[in-house]
């Protein structure tokens, strides 16, 4: 499967700038959305209710809590990596976007979304796991990069 780039949606952007969302500090949590919700809309999903109407209902699959580092500035950029999500080895899940939100491991309503990622890009429809593992891991070159104005 073809994953898609990290994208920040606006809220989380700004969160992230005005500092509503610490990816360092705060907890942080990972929910799977099936393709049924549609594809994400930037501008304005900005929390947990706007997407907890299609997260995955698959039996083995809950939200995993999430281990963001964020680097010192070099250059006038700071970048935002993530550790392995890890929703299991031996497991069944039905899901198309990797949401992260700030929040723990039982969202509520109000958590805030920083951004997803497209589990089927370029494809189209959910990806499955059936009875093995689902791990989610950003980028290499990190989960997301932010320039200084």
């Amino acid at each position: 499967m073809a994953v898609g780039p990290f994208t920040l949606m606006d809220a989380g952007l700004l969160g992230h700038q005005n500092g509503s969302i610490n990816p360092a500090g705060a907890a942080m949590v990972a929910v799977l959305v099936l393709d049924a919700h549609g594809a994400p809309v930037v501008g304005t999903e900005s929390t947990y209710a706007d997407i907890s109407g299609d997260e995955s209902g698959s039996g083995d699959y809950s939200p995993v809590v999430l281990s963001l580092t964020v680097s010192e500035p070099s250059g006038g950029v700071v970048m935002v990596d993530m550790a392995e999500a890890d929703f299991g080895s031996v497991v069944s899940i039905t899901a198309r976007y990797f949401y992260v939100l700030q929040g723990g491991a039982n969202p509520v309503a109000g958590d805030l979304i920083l951004g997803f990622m497209d589990l089927n890009d370029g494809g189209g429809g959910d990806v499955n796991s059936i009875n093995s593992d689902f791990k989610v891991d950003a980028n290499p070159s990190g989960l997301y990069r932010i320039t200084a104005a």
